[in-house]
């Protein structure tokens, strides 16, 4: 194996829950300690520090440290290492894996993992890892929360239509189950007999303290209330359980589905104050909320030398498969990347896809996958390509999106 020129000294970490292997070395191969084991403590950092300044002090010159990114655990880490101000470098855990495939006979061990890691360091071109910018960091943060929230209403959903379903059978023909109306109504009112039986003062009272519910519309739920109540065929007793879990489940909904409104106005206002949303936005088929949620997930695109290099981040690069005379094309995307990324640009692309605005290239670009034979699914998967060189070239240029430049 040929190290690459001018790699300095390293010292390489195998980064787990809580604690990591550390080894120091010279060159590819060339070992300068034993492994050992530190816990992510005071204490285990302070022996971190005492290594690294060893290897500094063997070598005459400064070192660096590489370890595999590793989200939550590799934090505490790279927290420390800003603090003293050392320099370090981040390795993608699928190139680290691609290095130890390549021996013969890939072993996978925590110390030799310490080693696999820094032949990565000496042998392949990498970047030294910069930290995000607290706007950057927050704005991801909340992001990442964002979908957590996603998913739980998405949990909430099923388990109160399931509930509402049994107690107020087929409803939905006549209301809108989700509107905070409707789920007020629920809450306070769960057990169907005795909804059943409330006066229409009584409703046209509830229905007109929200601003949005004038008379007619009070009256067209009233009368649409009695409807449903004459053809209805409930047959769930008074005291059954179904009839708390409903009330309880339609509160819960309610707070998330909240919730994730105050959360995306937030992510809307902080994504507002990143240097990539201006130019974002004047992108046709993009919305504040998806403009903050790429600014989030790019944070910096300058950490990009290319387009291409920004395509593979977001895994939409096609996979490269070449051998005799089997070309390589047409082949599937390698979905290896940011998904949450990957996810965005579909979003933007499908959306726009339909969209009835005259200058759009990415529609148009879709529209003429279509016509060349591809299915609706792979020209939009070819319309993120499209979408993800013009975000690049925007935000690379600092731009706002035109046409001409296309």
């Amino acid at each position: 194996m040929f190290q690459r020129e001018n790699k300095k000294a390293c010292v390489s970490l195998d980064v787990s829950k809580g604690s990591s292997h550390v080894q120091a070395f010279y060159s590819v191969g060339q070992k300068a300690t034993d492994v050992c084991v530190i816990k992510h403590t005071k204490s285990g950092f302070e022996k971190l520090n005492e290594i690294i300044v060893a290897l500094e002090n063997s070598t005459g010159e400064k070192c660096v440290v590489v370890f595999e990114c590793t989200g939550v655990y590799s934090k505490p880490v790279e927290n420390y290492l800003q603090k003293i101000g050392k320099k370090y470098f981040l390795i993608p855990p699928l190139l680290s894996a691609k290095v130890r495939k390549s021996d013969i006979r890939p072993t996978k061990t925590d110390s030799k993992d310490c080693e696999t890691i820094a032949n990565v360091y000496f042998l392949k071109k990498l970047r030294p890892a910069k930290p995000f910018e607290k706007l950057h960091d927050k704005l991801k943060s909340f992001c990442s929360y964002y979908l957590f929230l996603i998913n739980r209403t998405s949990c909430m959903k099923t388990k109160y239509r399931h509930y509402l379903d049994n107690v107020f059978p087929r409803i939905d023909e006549y209301f809108n189950v989700y509107s905070p109306f409707f789920m007020d109504l629920i809450i306070k009112n769960p057990n169907p007999q005795k909804l059943k039986k409330k006066t229409d003062e009584f409703l046209y009272k509830f229905i007109t303290s929200y601003d949005y519910f004038g008379n007619g519309k009070a009256t067209v739920f009233i009368n649409s209330f009695h409807r449903y109540f004459e053809d209805a065929a409930i047959d769930i007793n008074e005291d059954d359980a179904a009839i708390d879990v409903l009330s309880s489940s339609a509160k819960k909904l309610k707070e998330d589905m909240k919730s994730l409104d105050d959360l995306l106005e937030e992510i809307i206002l902080l994504g507002m104050k990143t240097e990539e949303y201006k130019y974002l936005i004047t992108i046709p088929g993009m919305t504040k909320n998806t403009a903050s949620r790429i600014a989030a997930e790019v944070s910096g695109i300058d950490r990009f030398p290319t387009a291409s290099k920004f395509i593979a981040y977001a895994g939409i690069d096609p996979t490269v498969k070449e051998s005799g005379k089997m070309t390589g094309e047409h082949l599937p995307i390698t979905h290896k990347g940011n998904q949450r990324l990957r996810c965005l640009f579909y979003l933007v692309a499908s959306g726009t896809s339909k969209s009835k605005s005259e200058a759009n290239p990415v529609r148009d670009f879709i529209i003429k996958k279509k016509s060349d034979g591809l299915s609706a699914k792979a020209a939009i998967i070819a319309g993120c390509n499209k979408l993800a060189r013009i975000i690049y070239a925007v935000c690379s240029k600092r731009e706002p999106f035109s046409l001409q430049n296309q």
